[in-house]
């Protein structure tokens, strides 16, 4: 946040001529250096946290105007944006009244803000001054108070019928701005200048957005634009080139609109080996309704020329025993984007069968990842045990880490479970023995244990270094076992 003392807004009441000066000039550079996220702080700070610096003054009946002859222009300004943040409405008013006589569209960050405040007349009469601000201020000073008027937008407190025409206003100020100036902006300005100009009447002629497009380089922004032209109706070169786009969701809304238009043509079947599944599904359910094989075309592909994609195709596409196509391209030593899409494709095709295919991949330095995410997707049963051998064996922190999350969350042998948590105990960090005290303390005893297991954590107890709150909720829980008569 910018280096403003807000103690010294209190001091413009002071008779001292000098020290009013002051305080004023500390306020302009304070505000001048503020970025977008410190006006939003200073708000909050300002508005809420910081009324000892003020209280005992009657901000009730002080008047900004008696400063105008004390301070120049810009500091008289910063003042009265200031004072739209102060906690007292009647102040915040008369700060909004001298802006609409100052007319600077410096000011329409903090005008804007007021249309969100709580107090309904200061809403109604931010309304007005916005308006009038709108007519003189430059487009460089409305594209930087966007990000202000979407914050009181989200704000709800102001209807939509209200804005309305702040919304036009806003949008004849920029609608002149060439695709070279948006492209100047930060990201969240750019989105903003988009929902406000591709909307509404007059549109932007298509070979703007087409400029705004090739340009745009944000993924978020570069939907918004495509979206856009999807609405209108583009050429088919125009369709075509998008249908090819770098963004997945484009691509995709692209071939929407051509399957919409023309239903399937020549080439559509060269998208079931695009990279984006989304994309994949729609092309193989176009094509499975009018009757076509899509996961022989699969096959065919991986046969002719082994990809990945053909790989993830036949776990998309296939049946159980397709799942012999990808048994070659499980092996430790193939490279890590077939070996990733074997993974998945196995387990899609398989399911529950493919646990011993996964328990071996976890500690696969390349397919670990999507080995541990498929294991706690499809609620495979992993054995306590083996997750306690496999963590002692472990290389990496990152594999000791999948293993000892398979182990905390393991629905399978509660007590062996336990057992294994306690053997552990004191060779894990700090967070983790926390996840284990929680273990103990919230587990549910649903099963009677054997009388062994019930030793063996009697003896492993005595090593582990529990919190003694937690040890003596665990001695409890097997001591009530132990008078059952175990198993």
């Amino acid at each position: 946040m910018s280096r403003l003392d807000f103690s010294m807004y209190a001091q413009l009441f002071s008779k001292d001529r000098n020290i009013v000066v002051q305080s004023a000039e500390h306020i302009k550079h304070a505000l001048a250096m503020a970025s977008v996220a410190d006006i939003f702080a200073i708000r909050h700070h300002f508005g809420y946290g910081y009324h000892q610096y003020y209280q005992h003054e009657d901000w009730k009946t002080f008047d900004p105007s008696a400063l105008i002859d004390k301070v120049d222009s810009g500091a008289f300004l910063a003042i009265c944006s200031l004072g739209t943040f102060h906690s007292n409405g009647y102040y915040r008013e008369r700060c909004l009244n001298q802006l609409a006589e100052i007319g600077s569209g410096l000011a329409l960050p903090y005008v804007f803000l007021l249309l969100n405040n709580w107090v309904p007349a200061i809403r109604q009469q931010a309304i007005k001054v916005s308006l009038q601000l709108l007519k003189t201020a430059t487009m460089t000073e409305v594209i930087s108070a966007l990000c202000f008027f979407e914050a009181a937008e989200r704000g709800q407190r102001q209807a939509a019928r209200d804005t309305a025409a702040i919304y036009v206003a806003i949008r004849e100020k920029i609608f002149d701005i060439t695709p070279e100036r948006i492209a100047q902006e930060p990201i969240y300005v750019r989105r903003l200048c988009y929902k406000i100009l591709l909307k509404g009447e007059p549109q932007l002629p298509m070979q703007i957005l087409l400029q705004l497009l090739e340009q745009e380089r944000d993924i978020g922004n570069r939907i918004i634009v495509a979206r856009a032209i999807m609405v209108r109706k583009p050429e088919d070169a125009v369709v075509d080139m998008l249908c090819h786009d770098r963004v997945a969701s484009v691509r995709l809304f692209a071939l929407m609109k051509k399957y919409k238009q023309k239903g399937l043509w020549a080439g559509i079947t060269s998208f079931l080996m695009d990279k984006n599944a989304s994309i994949r599904a729609f092309v193989g359910y176009c094509l499975r309704k009018r009757g076509d094989d899509v996961a022989e075309f699969y096959r065919r592909q991986l046969a002719q020329e082994p990809s990945a994609i053909a790989i993830r195709g036949i776990g998309e596409t296939g049946k159980a025993n397709d799942a012999a196509l990808i048994t070659p391209y499980l092996e430790p030593d193939t490279a890590p984007a077939f070996l990733k899409a074997a993974v998945v494709s196995t387990a899609r095709l398989i399911g529950q069968q493919s646990e011993a295919m996964l328990l071996q991949m976890l500690f696969h330095k390349n397919a670990g990842k999507i080995a541990y995410q498929l294991i706690r997707k499809m609620k495979i049963p992993v054995s306590p045990k083996l997750c306690y051998d496999s963590y002692l064996s472990a290389e990496t922190e990152l594999t000791k880490a999948r293993v000892l999350s398979l182990l905390l969350y393991s629905t399978v042998d509660t007590w062996e479970r336990m057992l294994c948590m306690l053997k552990l105990f004191n060779i894990l960090s700090y967070s983790y023995k926390c996840a284990v005290d929680s273990q103990i303390l919230y587990s549910s005893d649903y099963t009677k244990p054997d009388k062994n297991i019930i030793e063996q954590i009697e003896e492993a107890m005595t090593k582990a270094d529990l919190k003694p709150h937690v040890r003596n909720t665990l001695e409890l829980s097997l001591k009530y076992w132990k008078a059952q008569g175990g198993v």
